[in-house]
């Protein structure tokens, strides 16, 4: 890769350097020719070469340019990492999903016990009710705590698979990396 372009280097520079002799070289002729205003066609001979020439030059590197950067993009595959990037991106946003959930279940399951446990608190008759309220309130918030810590362990254990399958399917073959991309995210999202 660097040799390719070492060598486009010295290919665009050696065609700057003719270029540019070529322009000093009109510029000599027209300078040591004597001008006359009867004959303008003497001085329009060099200014074209060197507009040829110029227009030449610009016309070969655009078209070099182009050329290599075809050759980068299709070697580099744009399409399929950006399909890659989507599927990974739609693997967070179920992870996100699915945390946001098991942490919104747990806050709500825990609001409910400690709510139980103030409306059993104010009809509490002695400290036995009350002792039996924050038993209750804590087992409560142990319920929700294991149902958390259930489901981050099963959204953890999606997690591999789903990033796994990603990888292969973004290190395939470039036409194999767009069929198989977005099965990740379906695949996190059917474990869950």
């Amino acid at each position: 890769m660097l040799s390719i372009l070492q060598s486009q280097w010295a290919s665009a520079s050696r065609a700057a350097l003719d270029l540019t002799l070529c322009q000093l070289e009109a510029a000599t002729v027209l300078a040591q020719s004597p001008f006359s205003a009867a004959d303008p066609a003497a001085a329009r001979a060099p200014a074209r070469q060197a507009l040829a020439v110029l227009n030449r030059y610009a016309e070969e590197r655009a078209a070099q340019q182009a050329q290599w950067w075809r050759g980068q993009r299709d070697r580099l595959d744009l399409a399929g990492v950006a399909h890659a990037w989507r599927g990974l991106d739609a693997i967070e946003a179920d992870l996100a999903a699915r945390a946001s959930q098991a942490r919104a279940g747990y806050s709500d399951a825990v609001r409910e016990a400690l709510a139980r446990c103030l409306e059993d608190v104010g009809e509490a008759r002695d400290g036995n009710d009350i002792g039996l309220a924050l038993l209750r309130a804590l087992t409560d918030c142990q319920e929700a705590g294991k149902t958390c810590a259930a489901q981050v362990a099963a959204m953890s254990a999606a997690m591999m698979p789903a990033w796994t399958q990603w990888l292969q399917s973004a290190l395939a073959e470039p036409g194999a990396s767009r069929a198989v991309a977005g099965t990740a995210a379906q695949r996190a999202a059917q474990d869950g």
